[in-house]
């Protein structure tokens, strides 16, 4: 998986699946968003940011949960403006762990759906 232009030497035998995350898609935008609140923040804040065929790595830098990939680099992830603590999945509300990275794959077989793993690059 890229992002940034960077391969992420992400093999899914060494990922933990988590579920589909629940998303939302805006045809007239093209663009997903995870319903909830949930929002990426740099010059605003931005509900739609997922865009179908992109993956994204979600890490903790000691502050916040940031998202890397997509056209904004690397962003703040929050729920209405707070701290994100758990994300949507199709299994559960998925508990993130700020000692862990996150990866959200996009499923190619699925427009505008994307696959959450615990990341063991």
């Amino acid at each position: 998986m890229t992002v940034n232009g960077r391969t992420l030497p992400l093999a899914v035998p060494q990922g933990t699946a988590l579920g589909t995350l629940t998303t939302w898609y805006d045809d007239s935008a093209r663009k997903s968003m995870i319903p909830g609140g949930y929002r990426v923040e740099c010059d605003g804040h931005h509900w739609l940011w997922l865009m179908p065929g992109t993956g994204y790595k979600i890490s903790y830098d000691g502050q916040a949960w940031m998202v890397e990939g997509g056209e904004w680099g690397l962003v703040r992830l929050t729920c209405d403006g707070g701290p994100v603590t758990v994300l949507p999945t199709s299994y559960r509300e998925q508990p993130l762990d700020p000692r862990e990275t996150y990866v959200v794959v996009p499923d190619f077989e699925m427009w505008a759906t994307w696959e959450l793993f615990r990341w063991r690059g």
